[in-house]
C-alpha cells in the first residue's frame, strides 16, 4: 500500500508531546523531530527505514476530538529487537514513532500520531471511563496496565474536524518512522483492525440488536437465566425501541431482572427501565475487553540478512589432443 502525505496544514511543532504524555515501557509516548519527507513504506509487513529523522505530525485525539471509549479504538505496542539490532533497546519514542494513515470512503487521508488514552489507573478509571460508568461495570472490566493509545475507530462513527469537515474513517494503517539506518523493521499488522462494532451512545437503533455485543449479552440471559427471559429481554428491547412503555407487572420481569443483577452487579435493578442500564454496562464493558484484546502491534527490528554468498568455480580446460602423424 502507498501512503499518501498528509496535507500540509496537518503537521505543525508539538513541542511539549513527551512531557505531556510520558513513558510507559515498551508502549510510551510518541516523541517527534521536524522531517521533509515521509518514509515510504515497504512491500508486504517490513516497512524500509525512513530517509531523514522522524516527521511531526498532528495529534489524533486533538485532530479528531477523541476523549472516551465510545468515540475510539486502542493501540498498543510491543517492541522485539533480534540479535541486538539496536542498542540501547528502542520505546516509542525519539527512535521509534507510530504515525496512523486514517483513510475515509472518499479516500481522503489524515495522517497522526496517537497519544496515551490514560497514564495510570486513576485517569483509566475518571477520564477514559467516568467514575460512575466503571461503577457500572464492577467485575465485568479490570485495569490492563499503562501503554494503550486512542486511535480513532472506524466503525461508522463520524468526527467533525477542526476545519469543521465531517470525517467518517473507514480504515488505519500504521507505520513507524525511525531513526535507524540499515535496520529492517517489521510492523504486525499493518492496519488497525476496528473492534467496536457500533456504538451503545447516543443511542441504539433496532438493527444494532443483531450485532455481536447485544447478541452476546442475549445469550448470557439465557445461559444464567433461561430461553423464557431471553425472549422477554430481548422483546423489551424492541418494545423500547418502538417507545412501549415497559411494565413491572410482567411475570417475567422478577426473574430477569434477577438475572441481569447477577451479569451486572453495579446496577441497581429496582424496576424495569433499569434493564437499559445494565444493558449499557454489559455491551460497554465486553467492548472495552474486544479492544484490548485485539490493541496489540508488534514491531521487530532486526539486521539486514547477510549478502549471498558468491561461489567462484574454476574450471580447466582440457588441450586438444594430438594425432599422430605417420610417414608413408
Amino acid at each position: 500500500m502507498t501512503l499518501r502525505p498528509a496535507s500540509p496544514y496537518l503537521r505543525f511543532m508539538l513541542g511539549g508531546l513527551a512531557a505531556s504524555l510520558g513513558l510507559a515501557g515498551a508502549a510510551s509516548a510518541t516523541v517527534a523531530t521536524p522531517a521533509a519527507a515521509d518514509p515510504v513504506e515497504g512491500s508486504g509487513p517490513t516497512q524500509s527505514e525512513s530517509t531523514l529523522p522522524p516527521g511531526t505530525y498532528v495529534s489524533c485525539t486533538a485532530y479528531f476530538g477523541l476523549t472516551k471509549y465510545s468515540e475510539s479504538d486502542l493501540a498498543s505496542y510491543a517492541v522485539d529487537v533480534v540479535d541486538d539490532a539496536v542498542t540501547p533497546e528502542p520505546v516509542i519514542g525519539t527512535d521509534l514513532v507510530p504515525v496512523l494513515t486514517v483513510t475515509d470512503a472518499s479516500d481522503e487521508t489524515v495522517e497522526c500520531t496517537p497519544d496515551l488514552a490514560w497514564t495510570d489507573e486513576t485517569s483509566w478509571g475518571s477520564s477514559y471511563f467516568s467514575s460512575s460508568a466503571l461503577a457500572e461495570m464492577i467485575g465485568l472490566v479490570t485495569y490492563p496496565g499503562p501503554g494503550y493509545y486512542l486511535i480513532p475507530a472506524t466503525f461508522g462513527f463520524s468526527y467533525t474536524t477542526p476545519d469543521t469537515t465531517t470525517f467518517t474513517p473507514v480504515s488505519t494503517s500504521i507505520r513507524f518512522e525511525n531513526t535507524y539506518t540499515n535496520k529492517v523493521i517489521t510492523v504486525v499488522p499493518t492496519t488497525v483492525p476496528p473492534t467496536a462494532d457500533g456504538v451503545f451512545a447516543p443511542g441504539v437503533e433496532l438493527a444494532d440488536l443483531d450485532n455481536s455485543y447485544f447478541t452476546d449479552l442475549f445469550d448470557a440471559v439465557e445461559t444464567t437465566g433461561n430461553a423464557a427471559q431471553r425472549a422477554y429481554f430481548e422483546q423489551w428491547w424492541a418494545d423500547r425501541l418502538d417507545l412501549v412503555t415497559c411494565s413491572d407487572s410482567d411475570p417475567l420481569y422478577p426473574s430477569t431482572g434477577v438475572t441481569l443483577q447477577t451479569l451486572v452487579p453495579g446496577v441497581a435493578i429496582t424496576g424495569c427501565d433499569d434493564f437499559y442500564g445494565s444493558s449499557k454496562a454489559f455491551y460497554e464493558a465486553a467492548q472495552f475487553n474486544v479492544k484490548i484484546a485485539a490493541s496489540l502491534i508488534t514491531i521487530t527490528i532486526a539486521d539486514p540478512p547477510p549478502p549471498p554468498t558468491t561461489t567462484t568455480t574454476t574450471t580447466t580446460v582440457q588441450p586438444d589432443p594430438v594425432i599422430p602423424a605417420f610417414a608413408g
